[in-house]
Formats: C-alpha cells, sequence, structure tokens
C-alpha cells in the first residue's frame, strides 16, 4: 500500500500500475476462488476465519432479466462497482485477465493506493441449477494491504430469471501496520460490500 497526501492524477497512477504488471501476486494459491460454487453464498452474508484467513461471502439480488443480466456483466468488467465515493479504481480499460491496476481509497484525510490484478475472467454455464455466472478473480500485489484474492460475480437464473451479485473473498494483513488496522480493514469490506452492491443496481437502471 502506497500512502499519498494528495490524490494522485489518473495518469500517475495509470504509470504506477504499469510498473507492477510483472510483479507475482500475493496469495498462496491464485485462482482459488475460481472453484467457489454459488451454493456457497447461498445462506449470506457471512464471515469466518480458516486458519490466519478471513473468509467473506456475500449474496444480494440485484434485479430480474437477461437485459439486466447483461447490464450487470458490462458494469462488472468496467469496474462500476468500485465506482464509489471513498473507493476509485484506476484502468485503462474493461478488465482482462492478467490487467494490473490500483485501488484508491480515501482513509483519515489521506489516499491509500492498493495494487491488484485480474487472474481469471469466467463465464460459466451451468445447466443443472440452470444458472450463467460471469466472475472476474481479483488477487492482490506486493503493495496492498491485504494477502488474498477476491471474486466478484453476476448470476442468472434462467428460470426465475433473477440476477444476483456475488462477493467473495479470503485474505489476511500483509504488514504490521494492516495488523494494527485489522478491525478497521475488516469494517471497511463490509462497507464496500454493501457500496458497491448499491452502485450495481444503480448501474443497471436499479
Amino acid at each position: 500500500m502506497r500512502i499519498f497526501l494528495r490524490r494522485p492524477s489518473h495518469e500517475k497512477l495509470v504509470a504506477l500500475a504499469k510498473t507492477y504488471q510483472d510483479v507475482a501476486v500475493t496469495c498462496a494459491q491464485p485462482g482459488a476462488t475460481r472453484a467457489w460454487t454459488s451454493s456457497m453464498f447461498e445462506q449470506l452474508p457471512d464471515s469466518r476465519m480458516v486458519g490466519d484467513e478471513l473468509w467473506k461471502f456475500r449474496r444480494e439480488s440485484l434485479s430480474i432479466g437477461e437485459g439486466k443480466f447483461d447490464r450487470a456483466v458490462d458494469a462488472l468488467l468496467n469496474a462500476q462497482c468500485f465506482d464509489l465515493s471513498w473507493v476509485t479504481c484506476i484502468a485503462d480499460r474493461p478488465f482482462e485477465e492478467g490487467d494490473t491496476f490500483c485501488l484508491s481509497v480515501k482513509a483519515f484525510g489521506v489516499w491509500a493506493i492498493n495494487f491488484c490484478r485480474i487472474i481469471y475472467v469466467n463465464d460459466v454455464q451451468n445447466d443443472d441449477q440452470q444458472e450463467r455466472m460471469v466472475s472476474i478473480g481479483i488477487a492482490t500485489l506486493p503493495v496492498h494491504a491485504a494477502i488474498g484474492e477476491e471474486r466478484l460475480s453476476v448470476t442468472i437464473n434462467r428460470t426465475t430469471k433473477r440476477v444476483d451479485f456475488l462477493i467473495g473473498s479470503y485474505s489476511k494483513p500483509s504488514s504490521l501496520l494492516s495488523r494494527l488496522f485489522a478491525r478497521y480493514l475488516r469494517k471497511r469490506q463490509d462497507v464496500f460490500a454493501v457500496d458497491a452492491t448499491e452502485r450495481m443496481k444503480q448501474a443497471i437502471g436499479e
């Protein structure tokens, strides 16, 4: 995580993100969230410790209809869920596998910049559950407050046409500073889940 007293320009952050393009991700098993099924999100929101990692899951309904699903997928790939009053995603284009980007977070009067990478973009049809799911997997880079991985998904049930937004992650603090602020960072994760869901609803016209 890098701290700035003044908000860095978009151009500066894009340039910074490019310097981390070849840096390895810090999570132990990149892509582990790819195997998570939608059923893992059924009884949620849910948080629990697994070893020294915090696992969090959340599932919220966005709307009904194929058109809403298409809009939600577009919003997800264009990082609109990160377009919040206190979080900004700095990316050059819609998310693609391998892209490195950063998140600018305003807190305590400063800007904290965390660097991440898209490690997969999935579009999966589950015939058994009559479901289609589009997901992105985001892994942390060394310059990040956490070590872990997050998955953001949009699903549609082919029978009910219900469109859902799923957020799942596992993480642990990356430094002594992060450990000192662990409780605050966990609360921020919860706030992000709520705010991101509302932003997705706005993006699809709900």
